[in-house]
């Protein structure tokens, strides 16, 4: 009876009792499932770098067509000054985070300069900073023309076609 009797040292395979295939087969496995958690984990970090740099472009496009927005406005606004005052010189906008996005705040810089001579137009020159954080994140410089318009020449609906009647 004691022969058959096993010991916990029985049941458990001994060194010189594990074939070289069963570890061979056990190394295979080990190396299947790191080259998948590598494959995975680049599959991981390619999507993560592309999420990051489509956010980063929806920013930018954001950020210029925010710039896109200002100008514009600061155009019609010189227009519209010279329209009622023809000595209008420029002027300043400070807009905080508040009033745009809540992140970046701006600065506008509006400046007509006019033609010395008679055959010189006039322009205006729109400089715009947003800065975020401190710094600025985007600069944006337009010149535009402006036609000279004195009280005079406005049109009062005199000379234009009355339509099908």
């Amino acid at each position: 009876m004691d022969s058959q009797k096993l010991s916990q040292n029985d049941w458990l395979p001994q060194a010189n009792q594990v074939s070289p295939r069963y570890l061979r087969a056990r190394g295979v496995a080990v190396l299947a499932v790191i080259i998948c958690l590598i494959i995975v984990a680049s599959l991981g970090g390619a999507l993560v770098l592309d999420l990051k740099t489509g956010w980063e472009d929806y920013r930018q496009n954001r950020l210029a067509l925010q710039a896109d927005w200002l100008i514009a406005s600061a155009i019609d606004r010189v227009r519209s000054q010279l329209l009622t005052n023809p000595d209008y010189p420029g002027e300043t906008w400070k807009i905080n985070a508040e009033k745009l996005d809540g992140r970046s705040s701006a600065e506008i810089q509006i400046t007509v300069i006019r033609g010395d001579q008679a055959g010189q137009e006039t322009a205006a020159k729109v400089a715009l900073q947003l800065i975020s954080n401190g710094r600025t994140q985007m600069a944006l410089t337009r010149m535009i023309p402006v036609e000279k318009v004195s009280q005079t020449e406005k049109k009062t609906g005199e000379d234009v076609p009355a339509g099908n009647q």
